[in-house]
């Protein structure tokens, strides 16, 4: 592995570690390669015990698998771990009169608008989609915890995590801030390493949730209410912009014949086998949904009758 990593650096490491935990050896070197390459660690193994799960978060682990593996959740796993190396900047928005904080969070890469004006938060939000909320405590318009109050009363807001910035030194207001609806209060004073890693982390976390909330747990792909909301947003754009939009719906024939003849757990890997062949073949801005059961939805942004109709011909060709 080490000969390997110093040829070229791989994105993804699988390690398979049948039946024995992983040795604090191996957890040390596999801990020292990561730092060094910065790839992402999966360990497959036959036990399912705390001290195995353990081990293997000491490891490093970013996923653990256990026997019998499901491949097509592993290559699920690789992928996710893939897009999360060359995902877009976190996107935060800084409700303060200080533009000290936006610079620290620039600095640590993330994309920050900032306001100072209480008043704009919700227009901005709605065409920002922001994934944290940074309010400063002290602000002209009106007090930080009111806002966070404020921003809690709409049900829009409800998911998205908002972090109070006090003074320089007040504690005092770490209390009601998180009264208000805050998920996390941050002295005035703090530096510029804790400030990213606190607001990365809870991006993050969002991002995650939102995945879940968004996406079929099946296939990985847009669920049904997902699918539709990208739709209306997509068909907004086109009544703007005047360019064209395709949408194709993808229904497996006899699917039923399958799960009567091979049983259920057959079927999903049918459903998944399909989910994979429509993320590998269309482009990155296409839009793919699973609309429920056996019915898939793609859309098709800035593509016009003849060429849907062509790319969904090759899709049900490849499938076959």
């Amino acid at each position: 592995l080490v000969n390997a990593t110093n040829r070229q650096v791989p994105a993804v490491v699988l390690v398979d570690l049948g039946k024995v935990p992983a040795s604090k050896l191996l957890q040390q070197e596999l801990v020292r390669l990561r730092q060094l390459c910065g790839f992402a660690l999966i360990l497959l193994s036959s036990r399912g015990n705390f001290e195995a799960r353990l081990n293997a978060v000491q490891a490093g682990a970013d996923a653990y698998f256990i026997r019998p593996i499901d491949l097509l959740m592993v290559g699920k796993e690789i992928e996710a771990l893939i897009r999360r190396r060359e995902q877009s900047l976190y996107r935060v928005m800084l409700v303060s009169e200080d533009e000290h904080y936006a610079e620290m969070l620039r600095r640590a890469g993330m994309d920050v608008v900032r306001t100072h004006k209480p008043s704009e938060l919700f227009n901005l939000s709605g065409t920002y989609q922001p994934e944290l909320i940074l309010v400063a405590a002290t602000l002209q318009d009106c007090h930080g915890i009111d806002l966070i109050r404020l921003i809690r009363q709409n049900a829009c807001f409800l998911d998205i995590p908002v972090i109070c910035i006090g003074d320089q030194s007040d504690e005092a207001l770490h209390l009601p801030a998180l009264i208000a609806g805050a998920d996390d209060f941050l002295p005035g004073t703090i530096d510029a390493t804790h400030l990213g890693v606190t607001v990365a982390g809870r991006a993050e976390r969002y991002r995650a949730l939102r995945r879940l909330i968004m996406h079929d747990s099946l296939t990985g792909l847009y669920n049904h209410a997902a699918i539709k909301e990208y739709l209306a947003r997509e068909m907004m754009l086109i009544e703007r912009h005047a360019v064209p939009l395709s949408m194709a719906m993808i229904d497996l024939d006899f699917f039923k014949k399958v799960n009567d003849t091979y049983g259920h757990p057959a079927g999903d890997q049918v459903i998944r086998s399909l989910a994979r062949l429509l993320q590998q073949r269309l482009r990155r801005g296409d839009i793919i949904g699973r609309y429920g059961g056996e019915e898939f939805v793609i859309v098709m942004p800035a593509t016009t009758l003849e060429a849907a109709l062509a790319v969904v011909g090759d899709l049900c060709a490849a499938f076959a």
